[in-house]
């Protein structure tokens, strides 16, 4: 039995609010065919970046075409929409869990936010929280609206709570350690610098680590220093201390700078020193 809604102007509003996202998500894809953007932010970049097969706008595209089409068929009560709204209810809860995720990288990953991104998310939101209003007491699918809200913010916290963060880290003057807590020749690196007041950075391997398994460096201390746009990276404790004493001590060229061929490092993954 169809129940009639007790806020018919919601639809209106609804109405609005898909073809806001529509024409919008639609402006971006005609900007991105000329190779330009609605957002020119950093966050926005990166976000293109990870968006491999280039098919999130036009994921999205779909998803507010078929939330235009329903809300116009509403508005014009020309037959049975039940099961139209229905699957609408499933879309946007769908919607708002995957950006409940884009925005848990945003936020704990990247430390970018990509604004192009937060309007589509606050729309869905919009659209999900007037089309509860609309539907709850009618559409016996409408709790799936707060499941879904719930949901995202259970993925926000699991994202605070466990992270990988790819936030870019400043490389200034001054070297850079990255050490691990229980690390015995961390901390004699970290202890050498000191006595010899060389002027340093430390950071733990969790900051670095996305970083880091890129290279496929499995161990501990590295050191990383940036000098006329040129990056060092030295792994090793033996290997650290002796550009130590050639960078700061001996004043030599650090072209002639060799590896030794013993070196104090510590595993990531095993948690084992040699």
């Amino acid at each position: 039995m169809f129940i009639k809604p007790k806020y018919n102007f919601l639809k209106f509003i609804l109405f609005f609010i898909s073809l806001s996202g529509f024409l919008f998500i639609l402006l971006e894809i005609i900007f991105n065919f000329k190779g330009q953007s609605l957002c020119k932010t950093e966050g926005c970049q990166i976000v293109h970046i990870f968006d491999v097969y280039n098919i999130l706008n036009w994921i999205g595209l779909i998803f507010f075409v078929y939330l235009l089409f329903t809300s116009i068929i509403d508005i014009s009560n020309i037959f049975f929409i039940n099961f139209f709204l229905n699957l609408r209810v499933f879309l946007i809860s769908l919607a708002i869990i995957v950006e409940g995720y884009f925005l848990t990288i945003q936020t704990w990953f990247l430390g970018k936010f990509c604004q192009y991104c937060l309007i589509i998310a606050f729309l869905f939101l919009l659209f999900m929280i007037i089309d509860y209003l609309y539907q709850k007491n009618f559409n016996k699918f409408s709790y799936l609206y707060t499941l879904s809200l719930f949901g995202s913010i259970a993925i926000f916290i699991t994202g605070f709570i466990v992270n990988i963060p790819l936030k870019p880290i400043k490389l200034d003057s001054k070297p850079l350690i990255i050490y691990e807590k229980g690390c015995n020749h961390c901390r004699e690196v970290i202890n050498y610098a000191k006595n010899h007041k060389i002027d340093i950075n430390v950071y733990e391997i969790k900051k670095f680590w996305s970083a880091l398994r890129i290279f496929n460096i499995n161990s501990v201390p590295v050191l990383i220093y940036q000098s006329n746009n040129k990056i060092t990276l030295i792994i090793g404790k033996n290997d650290i201390i002796q550009w130590f004493k050639h960078h700061y001590e001996s004043k030599t060229d650090l072209t002639s700078f060799l590896p030794t061929q013993t070196n104090g490092v510590c595993s990531i993954l095993n948690q084992s020193c040699e």
